[in-house]
């Protein structure tokens, strides 16, 4: 029997929560006297009294490694709220039962707000790291398909593709690779703390993550949104981690460089061409239907354009053909977040 690929995640990650004040109000707030953004303490007790854990409520600082939920101001959005060092189903589920409560308790997270992810990737050597990054970039304008135009278009999520990082004849070592996604923490992924802290050196305990910053703010307040978003980016570290770093750019071979794969060389790295469990179909799934729904019709020029996307989105039908499941579209939204068929 063919082995069906699942959900079993056991690598660590943690998350970061926008959300607008109470009043949508972001100003400076009097740390030294004890000043809060306007519905922290509310965020705060309500989490606390879901999950019956401790929440701490405090000024702005890098939050890495906590054992607790942490809520404090943030000044582009007005609340943050940070997860404890979260890992697999139990941590996850978790985190969902939080964003519902959120969600049904009508706290608001405009466009101004973002979901950001920190992977753990402490395990990694220098080239497993290289290699998950150099693919991130390979399926990068693929992944952006999932995400609105605002975020195709952001400075605080920058598509490394257009950028003037790399370039054709880039001589793919690992550690320049690491390296350049990393002097700057806007990057839509970026090893800026991991760096920062101490990289690959014995000095480095605690900032050893990986960052997806391209969620928008919807995931903040959308369950099946982040349990989705979320399986496939833990799901991407683990297929490309041991793959092999590409070779240096060969005219006329995608597979070579930091050329772009087209969306079915992307889906076949990502193994969605095997056979899948129920949680792994639906992370399929859900991406397809993302990238029909915000990889076309962006008003937005060049690669982003409809024009720029037709290749893509006559790949992505292709796919939604074979991909839709009959108890997934039947099945009801409490159903698909926490039944036990779509757990692994």
């Amino acid at each position: 029997m063919d082995r069906v690929l699942d959900c079993h995640f056991l690598r660590r990650f943690g998350v970061e929560i926008e959300l607008n004040t109470f009043d949508g109000i972001i100003k400076k707030l009097n740390e030294d006297n004890g000043e809060i953004p306007l519905g922290a303490e509310v965020v705060a007790c309500m989490i606390s009294k879901l999950l019956r854990k401790k929440v701490q409520i405090d000024g702005w600082h890098y939050t890495h490694n906590n054992d607790c939920w942490v809520v404090k101001p943030d000044s582009s959005c007005g609340i943050e709220v940070c997860t404890p060092v979260l890992k697999g189903w139990k941590g996850l589920r978790s985190l969902l039962r939080v964003i519902r409560a959120l969600n049904q308790h009508e706290i608001r997270s405009d466009k101004r707000c973002s979901m950001h992810v920190h992977v753990n990737i402490a395990d990694l050597n220098r080239d497993q790291l290289a290699s998950v990054i150099a693919h991130y970039i390979k399926c990068e304008h693929v992944i952006y398909d999932c995400f609105p135009p605002f975020r195709k278009n952001n400075r605080y999520c920058q598509f490394i593709g257009m950028t003037d990082l790399f370039w054709d004849t880039f001589p793919m070592d690992p550690d320049e690779i690491i390296n350049r996604v990393s002097g700057f923490k806007y990057y839509s992924i970026n090893a800026y703390h991991f760096i920062k802290g101490g990289g690959f050196t014995m000095r480095n305990a605690r900032k050893q993550t990986l960052e997806f910053r391209i969620a928008e703010n919807d995931a903040c307040l959308d369950p099946y949104f982040t349990k989705n978003w979320i399986r496939f980016i833990l799901h991407f570290v683990e297929v490309t981690k041991d793959r092999p770093l590409p070779n240096e750019y060969k005219e006329g071979d995608p597979s070579t460089g930091l050329l772009w794969l087209d969306p079915k060389d992307v889906f076949k790295l990502l193994k969605f061409d095997e056979p899948l469990s129920g949680g792994l179909g639906q992370v399929k799934q859900w991406m397809l239907g993302r990238c029909l729904q915000h990889g076309w019709d962006a008003d937005l020029p060049g690669v982003w354009s409809n024009k720029g996307r037709a290749m893509a989105r006559s790949e992505f039908l292709d796919y939604l053909k074979s991909a839709m499941s009959e108890q997934e579209i039947t099945d009801s939204r409490e159903e698909r977040l926490f039944a036990k068929n779509y757990i692994l």
